[in-house]
């Protein structure tokens, strides 16, 4: 006779092996549906929206979907609102689009889909979506101000402060990237003013910025954009060009001068900057390396330093160290000239009035011989 043994009697608990076929089919049958207190549900489909932020009166599309139930109905449900089951755009298959034409404030908020099966009168659902946002872009509301601090290029692992500032108290900023519209920090200052801080610049952190506020009563109804600040960054791993100007020497006005700037690799982008300040942008062909910038005509003003660095293509705000200065200096020989002019005229007159004075010395000797000749008849 066997004896049975239980858990109790060794004081360990009981090891129980489950076969992996039978662990297998009870992930996929999970993963179908589930029975609540007589309620079945249905896995979650997925969801996106497009755009996430959009200007007062702007058309969003909300997408849903779920590869394993085809013949599903989808239904789209707002928080803290009551919405009628809205009749997707697209249904195709798998997917549905819900499309919210002319949106207005009260369209802002966050939203789920899920969908519903109805059999012999009974509906069975999904389980909710995840959350998506819709953030809407009110005019009304001013946009704020930004400034990168340090205003100029930065090194990498140096620290950076970009500044965003607006009129009010409790308001909710983000910083967002301006090319992919990604917002990458948030901030809740006590005042108008936040600072976001970057105490050791990367090469990715540099970009195109913009930023924007909410109120805390309304945080799906933002402000304008402010304007975009470029934040560059200089990568020394990037060896610096070489810079020409030719002709060499000194330049008089008008004549045809070129400053040359090349690099060590092809297919760059450079910048020609005076005094520190972007004069000019060139792009090279894919087989180049080398940029030309064109002072023709010279003018006075282009008389100064100058220097340039280059980017590559695929990061537009990472740039070289600079190149070396060269000198451009400036000839102007227009008060030479008009100084030769104007004795030349000087001179040209003087000449006029003496023979002037010499012609009517002439006359003048010509009428008295006249005279005493008709005296003497």
């Amino acid at each position: 006779m066997r004896r049975k043994c239980s858990p109790a009697a060794h004081g360990t608990p009981l090891t129980m092996r489950v076969p992996f076929r039978l662990l297998f089919v009870g992930w996929w049958m999970a993963g179908q549906s589930w029975t609540v207190t007589g309620q079945q549900y249905y896995r979650k489909p997925s969801v996106s929206v497009s755009p996430e932020v959009v200007t007062l009166g702007g058309n969003v599309t909300i997408h849903c979907s779920d590869a394993g139930h085809p013949d599903a109905e989808f239904s789209l449900h707002k928080k803290h609102a009551y919405l009628t089951r809205l009749l997707p755009h697209m249904a195709k298959g798998y997917d549905t689009e819900f499309i919210i034409s002319n949106t207005s404030i009260s369209d802002a908020g966050t939203y789920w889909c899920r969908y519903c099966f109805k059999s012999n009168s009974q509906e069975r659902c999904s389980y909710y979506s995840d959350e998506v946002h819709i953030n809407i872009i009110d005019p009304s509301i001013p946009k704020p101000s930004i400034k990168v601090k340090p205003e100029h290029q930065n090194a990498l692992h140096s620290s950076v402060t970009i500044e965003c500032k607006a009129q009010g108290d409790g308001l909710y900023f983000f910083l967002r990237n301006a090319n992919t519209g990604k917002i990458s920090i948030e901030a809740v200052p006590p005042a108008g003013t936040a600072n976001f801080h970057f105490p050791q610049v990367r090469s990715e952190d540099a970009g195109s910025y913009i930023c924007q506020y909410h109120r805390r009563s309304t945080p799906f109804v933002w402000s304008l954009p402010s304007d975009s600040v470029e934040f560059i960054v200089k990568d020394p791993s990037l060896s610096k060009p070489s810079i020409k100007v030719r002709p060499e020497g000194q330049h008089e006005v008008g004549m045809e001068v070129t400053i040359e700037c090349k690099g060590q690799e092809n297919g760059l982008t450079f910048s020609l900057h005076k005094s520190n300040n972007l004069s000019a942008l060139q792009t090279t062909k894919a087989e180049g390396n080398m940029a030309n910038f064109s002072l023709s005509p010279l003018r006075p003003e282009d008389e100064g330093n100058y220097t340039c660095q280059y980017y590559h293509r695929g990061n537009l705000f990472v740039y070289s160290e600079p190149s070396d200065p060269v000198q451009v200096v400036v000839t102007d020989l227009f008060p030479k000239k008009l100084m030769t002019i104007i004795w030349a005229s000087v001179v040209a007159g003087l000449l006029l009035v003496l023979l002037l004075l010499v012609l009517i010395l002439v006359l003048c000797k010509k009428r008295t011989k006249r005279k005493s000749s008709m005296a003497e008849i």
